[in-house]
């Protein structure tokens, strides 16, 4: 998902979801897609709901503690 969104929990939920849905109409199944997702709180939170829809995410590694503490 573009790092723009990391602060922006819907608007991440939004793009994955969008992005799950042009792959699967492609024939692909979201078993076979891994959304990566920036590990801010908002993405946290993100990667929390998604998951619960069964897609599939990856957190973006860490670069500051302020990433790390959220």
């Amino acid at each position: 998902v573009d790092a723009r969104l990391s602060f922006d929990t819907a608007a991440t939920v939004a793009k994955a979801r969008s992005l799950i849905a042009m792959y699967e109409s492609l024939g692909v199944p979201r078993s076979r897609i891994l959304i990566k997702i920036a590990s801010t709180w908002e993405g946290i939170v993100a990667m929390e709901e998604l998951q619960k829809e069964g897609i599939t995410c990856n957190m973006t590694l860490l670069f500051s503690m302020a990433q790390a503490v959220a």
